[in-house]
């Protein structure tokens, strides 16, 4: 299962409700998703885009905005990335925690990190299936539905 988010959004509150923060919404809904036992052996990947856009903001806006628990330096994105990817970590170990959580921090438009971001996904799932000793099919399935060939273009 491919998780996304928006790392960018850690200033924006909730359309339906003004007092909740996107960033919170996502880990909440996170949360639903690692703790429903349906969940419980599927491998969980974690993609955080707009990254280019992230360095932007945390230049302006501190990350305590959205996390008053932020104990990190102000306009460090490595350290702020770093605390996010934890939350994410700290909400599956809570229901899951011999659970893995692979985080691929990406710029979507950027073709190699989509790259470099989904070869790992492929690969962590090869290795589920050959652990697992099945879901090999679905994992043949998956690579040849949604492999990208040379010609097409991720923008």
């Amino acid at each position: 299962m491919v998780v996304g988010g928006n790392a960018s959004l850690f200033l924006i509150v909730l359309f339906e409700d003004s007092s909740e923060n996107i960033m919170n919404e996502s880990l909440k809904l996170f949360e639903d998703v690692v703790k429903n036992p349906i969940f419980k052996n599927t491998p969980i990947f974690v993609f955080l885009n707009k990254k280019d856009l992230f360095e932007e903001m945390i230049q302006k806006v501190s990350i305590k905005k959205c996390f008053p628990d932020y104990q990190g330096p102000d306009k460090d994105m490595n350290a702020a990335l770093e605390f996010i990817q934890q939350k994410f970590r700290d909400v599956l170990h809570q229901h899951v925690p011999e659970k893995p959580l692979p985080i691929h921090i990406i710029a979507a438009r950027v073709r190699r990190d989509m790259k470099l971001a989904f070869g790992e996904v492929k690969d962590n799932l090869k290795k589920s299936a050959q652990t697992q000793g099945n879901g090999s099919r679905a994992i043949t399935m998956f690579t040849k539905q949604n492999a990208v060939s040379p010609a097409s273009k991720v923008h």
